[in-house]
């Protein structure tokens, strides 16, 4: 599980709550079966890569729930190279998104 946020609190300057190395971004991905974000006033998205770095439509093997909640600022889950205009969640199950006026793009 991958828990951004805080109950007593929002955060107010993390824009983006994954990015870096396209080796270490992809391995924790395809292990991850949660994701959970809230309450953050400047995330604008939710997993940015690097430039030259293409996330393939299987990224996400294991995801089982996703919550985005109180994110105002949010646009996209994924910002980079465009892979695939929406990726494989063979054991998605539950997707939750609260407050997130501004999303534009979920890749399903």
């Amino acid at each position: 599980m991958y828990q951004l946020g805080s109950p007593g609190g929002p955060s107010q300057t993390l824009k983006s709550s994954m990015s870096g190395a396209a080796a270490g971004l992809a391995q924790e991905l395809r292990n991850l079966e949660k994701l959970t974000v809230t309450k953050n006033q400047a995330m604008e998205v939710i997993i940015e890569a690097e430039v030259g770095v293409v996330l393939n439509k299987g990224a996400f093997p294991r995801f089982k729930e996703v919550e985005l909640m109180v994110l105002q600022m949010l646009e996209s889950f994924y910002r980079g190279e465009p892979a695939a205009l929406s990726f494989d969640w063979p054991l998605l199950e539950h997707v939750k998104l609260e407050l997130c006026h501004n999303m534009k793009q979920f890749p399903i």
